[in-house]
């Protein structure tokens, strides 16, 4: 039997068409994954409420932090571990929000002014506790009055919103303590 083969000329183009068709498809899958809508967490934004006014005349000064800070929400999980959420912040890093709420808690004005260092504003998840600590100093024309720590806790959990509201209870806490050195009752 005699058999006769018939070379078109046509099989790398016929081999690469299924090549470039196989190519095209993964190109078209790859992009459109990455194109596609992801579902994505809300970003929830808290700060210290409103200020209450005591009506006592102080300047605020400068209000700075120490340690990771930023407007992000710090839980401690252990003693040695810290966590960063990403999606519960604060409107400002503290240093700013803590800023804010005394501007708006004391009267502008007078000889007296108040200036600062927050050391802690976390949630400490080991203790059940928001933490918040602050080295202060009281000044009257640049002479230093009354320098002291204050150490604030109050009860809180793993809730975001429950640690907002416990980091305003202390802000509060705070404003008295300063009001009660400003004037003693």
């Amino acid at each position: 039997m005699l058999s006769i083969e018939i070379d078109m000329g046509c099989d790398e183009e016929m081999n690469s068409i299924p090549k470039l068709i196989i190519s095209l498809s993964f190109f078209i899958c790859i992009t459109s994954a990455c194109l596609a809508p992801r579902e994505s967490s809300p970003v929830n934004n808290y700060d210290l409420g409103k200020a209450k006014q005591t009506g006592i005349k102080l300047n605020i000064s400068t209000i700075d932090q120490n340690g990771p800070y930023n407007n992000k929400m710090i839980f401690r999980v252990t003693p040695e571990n810290i966590q960063i959420n990403e999606f519960e912040r604060w409107t400002q890093s503290p240093d700013l929000i803590l800023y804010s709420f005394l501007k708006r808690s004391f009267i502008p004005g007078g000889e007296l002014a108040l200036e600062g260092d927050i050391l802690s504003f976390e949630n400490d998840l080991t203790s059940g506790k928001a933490i918040f600590t602050f080295h202060y100093k009281i000044t009257r024309k640049g002479l230093v009055i009354h320098e002291g720590i204050f150490n604030g806790e109050q009860e809180s959990d793993e809730s975001p919103a429950k640690f907002a509201s416990a980091m305003a209870r202390l802000a509060n806490d705070f404003v008295s303590h300063i009001s009660n050195k400003i004037n003693p009752k």
